[in-house]
């Protein structure tokens, strides 16, 4: 069953004219119209305006409806499916579409029209014509035609058929016409159209690929080729980008055919997906010269035989620079298969610079690691990596980059009966994390023969000698229907005995709490007296740590302010330390629960 929701103060506006329909030109509906009963949203996405409706329900939460959620959605164009369900972005409510965005259509030339080229036509215009609208009833005020790739734009009249309404909104389409020479149209490889409404909101000149392909208001373009009609005579035939339903036909899926066949003809100059250019590279590399490139400054990895340098995409990567510079140098194809969706791997694609040369070489992480022991690895470090403060010169510290630590679990602790409490034991007794406050490590396991990584970061204090803890919440399989697998790593987690190993990697971040108010943020230092901290449900661990590094200091003085939400009031995690330090920190710590 189809259902979505609308926000209460959009249904009441009067200015928003949204009425239920019986009736069309003094008829009932026709039933794929939506008979009886239709919602008509003016403006608005055409999924929020339901038809053979059958009930009306006011209520605090917004629908629950399977398709309020999983349709109807302009996700980030680096989030594909897999993406989208693993880490909940269909919930997200900053992506739902309500109001319709800028548009506009070119109707005249049709698709596959010819247009003779004679003594007669040539003598006399050619109109143009097409419709534009904009959501929210906000006015189209300019539509404008190139015919020459956007270098120059022709103004077009514009007939706006309604007036506005009370509240100055226009709800219906306009209609736009221009005048052109022939002449000009047979020097012209394609007519483009865009328009532009009241708020000066425009088109974008390409299709902005998202997961559901919807809201695309790139320019519209009509293809002009040149053609014989009839013998002895030439034309200029239009063609459009597609045809209306299942019809086949237009240069869309045409040039599709081209580049599919052109994949199949000539594998080896496959496109990149997210490069405007041809990937024919033959640059070949060994690994020790790729081992040499494990800095800021030339940054390889490799993934799948291919080898990439991401120096430029180190201040552009959402989880830090941390996280390619400690795989910078090393082959860390099982690492970024188990993090990246596949969106990500095409991303990848951009930065392909060769391929590794792979007599001789295993691609097992610990081959391409700088230092193959774990237990003495210990002292080495890479002046290019996010150094790991010294917690006391005397200790020795488990986290070594680009290396997995083995970790036992020692304890389970059931906090309730979703929230467990681990404490691994570091492979020495004689050593402390060596985790920075404000950074996370990887905890690494396999599970179902393939690789796990997930991100977490542990409540124990930074100078905890022989352990780390972690509080993790249990996402089981079949309690949360949005999430019907439930959680692999968290799972996992539970399902561990007492004396059994997992991996972790790290450290990694962007961020990092130096003291006494002292951040370095992407690698530059900041300073804030008071800060204010949001978390929701387990995210409450990173601001716990740096609230923890704080009050241990008793010269750092910096004031916390600290929103945590949660689905329900039993979800808050770690209520009764945070309540200790408000109270006994009044002055310095406040803390407020939301719950829905």
């Amino acid at each position: 069953k189809y259902g979505t929701s609308i926000k209460i103060e959009v249904a009441m506006d009067p200015a928003r004219d949204i009425i239920l329909a019986y009736m069309q030109n003094g008829e009932k509906l026709l039933p794929d119209h939506g008979f009886p009963v239709r919602m008509i949203i003016p403006g608005c996405i055409g999924g929020r305006m339901v038809k053979w409706l059958k009930r009306i329900i006011v209520t605090t939460p917004e629908s629950e409806n399977y398709y309020h959620f999983k349709d109807n959605r302009v996700l980030p164009s680096h989030v594909d499916a897999e993406l989208a369900n693993s880490e909940g972005w269909w919930y997200k409510p900053e992506y739902i579409i309500n109001e319709l965005n800028i548009n506009s259509v070119i109707t005249t030339p049709c698709h596959e029209e010819i247009l003779p080229i004679n003594s007669w036509t040539t003598q006399r215009p050619y109109t143009l014509r097409g419709y534009a609208y904009s959501g929210g009833g906000k006015k189209v005020t300019r539509v404008e035609v190139t015919m020459d790739g956007g270098e120059t734009w022709n103004v077009c009249t514009l007939d706006h058929k309604e007036k506005p309404t009370r509240y100055a909104k226009y709800w219906c389409w306009c209609f736009w016409s221009l005048e052109v020479e022939v002449l000009d149209l047979l020097g012209a490889k394609e007519i483009a159209v865009r328009a532009w409404d009241e708020t000066l909101n425009t088109q974008p000149d390409k299709l902005i690929w998202n997961l559901m392909g919807m809201m695309n208001n790139c320019w519209f373009r009509v293809k002009t080729n040149m053609c014989k009609p009839h013998k002895g005579e030439i034309g200029i035939v239009f063609e459009h980008p597609t045809q209306p339903g299942n019809q086949s036909g237009g240069w869309m899926a045409r040039e599709k055919h081209l580049e599919i066949s052109s994949e199949l003809t000539h594998p080896t100059l496959k496109k990149s997906v997210s490069s405007p250019f041809m990937n024919t590279t033959s640059l070949t590399f060994t690994m020790s010269e790729v081992k040499k490139h494990n800095s800021a400054d030339s940054a390889w990895i490799v993934v799948h035989g291919h080898i990439y340098d991401c120096s430029s995409f180190l201040k552009d990567h959402p989880g830090g620079s941390d996280s390619i510079l400690i795989n910078a140098g090393t082959d860390c194809t099982e690492e970024f298969d188990a993090i990246h969706s596949d969106k990500a791997k095409k991303l990848l694609e951009e930065y392909r610079i060769g391929e590794l040369i792979t007599t001789g070489y295993s691609s097992d992480s610990a081959a391409s690691s700088p230092n193959t022991s774990v237990h003495g690895a210990t002292n080495y470090m890479t002046s290019h990596l996010a150094t790991i403060k010294e917690i006391a010169p005397t200790r020795n510290v488990a986290l070594v980059p680009r290396e997995k630590i083995p970790c036992k679990l020692v304890s389970k602790t059931s906090v309730s009966h979703d929230v467990r409490l681990f404490r691994f034991a570091l492979p020495s007794s004689e050593q402390v994390l060596g985790l920075p406050v404000g950074k996370h490590i990887f905890v690494c396991a396999t599970v179902d023969d393939k690789l796990c990584m997930r991100a977490y970061t542990p409540t124990s204090t930074i100078d905890e000698v022989g352990y780390f803890e972690l509080l993790v919440k249990i996402y089981f399989k079949g309690v949360e229907p949005k999430f019907p697998n439930g959680g692999i790593m968290s799972q996992y987690l539970e399902s561990m005995e007492i004396g059994s190993s997992l991996e972790i990697k790290g450290p990694l971040g962007h961020i990092e709490y130096m003291g006494r108010g002292t951040f370095s943020v992407h690698g530059k230092q900041k300073f804030a007296r008071k800060l204010a901290m949001f978390a929701g449900g387990t995210g409450i661990t990173p601001i716990y740590q740096v609230m923890q590094a704080i009050l241990k200091d008793p010269e750092d003085d910096t004031e916390m302010y600290v929103v945590y939400a949660n689905r329900t009031e039993d979800d808050i995690l770690l209520r009764e330390e945070l309540d200790a330090w408000a109270d006994k920190y009044g002055d310095r710590v406040k803390v407020w629960y939301v719950v829905a």
